[in-house]
């Protein structure tokens, strides 16, 4: 195997890490969003927004988040503790008239723009590989015994 294969190789999982690392991102924020809706929906203008936010981190089977997919409610409640619940605003939030919403951006840059970046780096590849096999020859195998 030539070190060109394996670089090849190697940007094949750099693509599938990039894609699978925005999957996680989005799911992330989607996940935060739940937790930030609930957390909008139950605030009061006369209520604590600390002890409002620690009730749903703490607890967050009670307001119906964990319902979907499984994530860790220990991870979230670990990442409220370094980033308070109550200074999110919703995703819905983020969205403007002439730019559209960030994780709709994101959505399709996963589903469409990534793996077209992968495809066209993988024939770039392909293409460098060929063109340096038939340039540039091998070089000659040295025996281990003469050394």
């Amino acid at each position: 195997m030539t070190v060109s294969h394996i670089h090849f190789k190697d940007s094949k999982r750099s693509g599938s890490r990039q894609c699978h690392f925005m999957v996680r991102v989005r799911n992330h924020a989607k996940m935060v969003d739940c937790y930030v809706t609930v957390y909008y929906s139950h605030k009061s203008v006369f209520g604590n927004r600390m002890q409002v936010a620690q009730e749903i981190v703490v607890h967050p089977q009670n307001y119906h988040i964990y319902e979907g997919p499984i994530n860790n409610p220990d991870v979230y409640r670990d990442f409220f503790r370094l980033n308070p619940l109550y200074e999110f605003q919703q995703l819905s939030a983020t969205c403007t008239y002439f730019t559209g919403c960030p994780i709709n951006r994101m959505r399709v840059a996963i589903a469409y723009d990534l793996p077209e970046m992968v495809v066209n780096h993988k024939k770039l590849v392909e293409n460098y590989l060929t063109k340096a096999e038939n340039d540039i020859p091998l070089p000659a195998r040295v025996s281990l015994q003469t050394c």
